[in-house]
């Protein structure tokens, strides 16, 4: 039996153009649904419940993430990747000027 991508693949292309479009549109609308961290990711990105303490937390471990109108913690899903996976974030450059001297 086929890989459960290949799987999928298969099972893809023998759909009509329709059924693949209507799959392509779900997929794209549970992407932009999923931009944020819930609050269970929250709660378990920084072991904290309350609030407060993970705004604390969030802005001592240098996360980039804002306050939205509930006063709950924003936190965007893909910085998130990036972040735990080591890789360099927009503040990891802050206070970094181009070496301008290597232009010619």
């Amino acid at each position: 039996m086929p890989p459960a991508d290949q799987r999928f693949f298969i099972y893809y292309t023998n759909l009509s153009l329709y059924q693949q479009c209507f799959i392509e549109k779900r997929l794209l609308q549970e992407q932009k649904s999923n931009a944020f961290l819930n609050k269970d990711e929250l709660i378990q990105l920084t072991g904290l419940v309350n609030v407060s303490s993970q705004h604390k937390w969030l802005a001592d471990n240098e996360w980039i993430y804002i306050v939205n109108a509930k006063g709950a913690s924003v936190a965007d899903r893909e910085y998130g990747h990036i972040k735990m996976s080591g890789g360099e974030t927009r503040n990891d450059r802050s206070g970094q000027m181009p070496d301008f001297s290597k232009v010619a």
